[in-house]
């Protein structure tokens, strides 16, 4: 699971290493067990039409 705390987000959008969309939600949190293994981004676009990206490795 992935949990996204603290933020006022609108939606998060993941992507693979290629910048394919493989997710996007609006909960806090996301459930990353169907995703192969390897490096990910993770968009989180906020309510004030900012987004930050953090990367994630997927085990």
């Amino acid at each position: 699971m992935l949990f996204i705390d603290g933020l006022e987000f609108t939606s998060i959008e993941i992507y693979d290493i290629k910048s394919v969309l493989v997710y996007r939600g609006y909960s806090q949190k996301i459930n990353v067990s169907k995703l192969n293994r390897g490096l990910y981004l993770v968009k989180i676009n906020l309510k004030d039409h900012t987004y930050i990206i953090k990367k994630i490795i997927k085990d």
